[in-house]
């Protein structure tokens, strides 16, 4: 127990990191009254969860989890996770996450605020290609977001043929490295975040101008600890802030817009607690095929050929991929997690700038608790997630928003992609929800059953 506390102990040292935002000078007036200078920041946190089906399905509860692509979201150490199917030394994973929505009337819990400045929330999409390599207990990873919201006038005098819209964009590129020690039972990762924000404006995507764009970089670190063969998992990361380079003094503006002396994304701390009930181990040990095979094999490994050598290691292989699959089905996963969002001072809600109607937001520390819990609801065939999470409200006019989410995987079946996966490899679909407030939003996304 005492290296537990030590873990956690570090894991809240994470907190020390976070930085005051820059303070622009306080020169907008009342929530509600008209943006009259760029003398003014954009808040730039999201609080809604955004990546593969498995992190939605478990309502962002995904820090002590962190498998696959998806985790590289949530916690650098990803990059560097092995599960008990991957034992070659070499190897690599790869995912694409989709959410469109049914319905989203309050992307960023604003209470309404566009819809009372005269304009109305569509074309949102979320998209998520992701890269990891690893070698032995090193690992890199590489995730771009692309997030579009655009955002419709619905003025009296507008008609469908001259609507004018403004379509506000940004990408969010992810390099981590992460390394495991102590057998793999505690894995560290680093990394950087380049941030890119855009706003277009026009009738159609053909006609769109750019109203403006902008960037920032950032840090992250982050830690996983899975005791080996143990049913729990503990997990932390922090994520620094971004600032975007600023504007030139004095007053910008574009097509009628006071466009922001800056963007910004505040810190966030996320802590993670992961349990595993029934005989499926949460933790299984990580075996490196040649590891196995020199220990079984000893000194004969010099007397083989080259051809004994393949065939032993590739058998060898074949036994420790089938007996990571030959363990017991019946499980239950709760996973648990509390995201701890920083302050933005100065600054508006992304719908303040698109609407040019001040509404302070960040003033505050925010708080984001997350649960999920999964099981194989037909063994070996289907896996059921279901979650909730709590949604921060960064503005004074509404409250926090409560989501909940489900999510299902299906086995699809073998194919080994004309050899470019292994040839034993499993496909899943992956579907999930999230709904909430005025929010409604599937995602989709095919990954390995193991």
């Amino acid at each position: 127990m005492g290296q537990d506390r030590a873990i956690w102990a570090f894991a809240l040292a994470f907190t020390a990191f976070a930085a005051s935002p820059t303070s622009a000078a306080a020169q907008l007036g009342e929530d509600g009254s008209a943006i009259d200078t760029s003398d003014y920041t954009i808040d730039m946190y999201t609080g809604v969860v955004q990546g593969g089906a498995q992190m939605i399905g478990l309502g962002g509860a995904f820090v002590a989890i962190a498998e696959g692509v998806d985790g590289n979201l949530v916690n650098a150490a990803t990059a560097a996770y092995r599960p008990g199917y991957s034992v070659d030394h070499f190897d690599y994973w790869l995912g694409f996450a989709f959410s469109a929505p049914f319905s989203v009337g309050d992307f960023y819990n604003t209470g309404g605020f566009s819809s009372e400045a005269g304009f109305d929330q569509s074309g949102f999409t979320y998209l998520a290609p992701a890269l990891n390599l690893q070698w032995g207990p090193f690992g890199v990873g590489a995730t771009l977001e692309i997030q579009t919201a655009r955002i419709n006038s619905q003025g009296d005098a507008a008609d469908d043929d001259d609507d004018a819209s403004i379509r506000f964009q940004f990408l969010k590129l992810r390099l981590q490295a992460a390394y495991q020690f102590l057998e793999g039972q505690l894995i560290v990762g680093i990394g950087g975040i380049v941030l890119v924000q855009r706003a277009l404006g026009g009738q159609n995507i053909l006609d769109e101008e750019q109203l403006y764009v902008t960037e920032g970089v950032g840090y992250e670190v982050g830690l996983i600890y899975r005791p080996n063969r143990r049913h729990y998992r503990l997990a932390a990361a922090f994520e620094g802030p971004i600032e975007t380079g600023a504007t030139d003094d004095g007053d910008v503006i574009e097509n009628e817009f006071y466009l922001p002396r800056s963007v910004y994304k505040p810190w966030e701390t996320r802590l993670g607690f992961a349990y595993q009930f029934g005989g499926r181990p949460l933790n299984p040990v990580w075996r490196n095929v040649d590891q196995v095979v020199q220990a079984e094999v000893g000194d004969l490994w010099e007397s083989m050929s080259s051809d004994e050598r393949a065939l032993y290691t590739k058998e060898t292989w074949r036994r420790l991929r089938r007996e990571f699959r030959a363990q017991a089905r019946r499980y239950l996963l709760i996973s648990t997690a509390l995201h701890i969002v920083g302050q933005s001072r100065d600054a508006v809600s992304v719908e303040s700038f698109l609407t040019q109607r001040v509404q302070h937001s960040g003033d505050d520390l925010s708080l984001s608790p997350r649960w999920g819990l999964e099981t194989e609801l037909i063994p070996n065939w289907v896996r059921l997630r279901s979650g909730a999470y709590v949604e921060p409200s960064r503005v004074d006019l509404t409250n926090p928003r409560f989501h909940y989410t489900v999510g299902l995987d299906f086995k699809v079946g073998w194919w080994d992609v004309m050899g470019v996966w292994s040839e034993d490899y499993l496909w899943r679909l992956g579907l999930s929800m999230d709904v909430a407030r005025d929010y409604f939003v599937g995602s989709i996304g095919i990954g390995g059953w193991y």
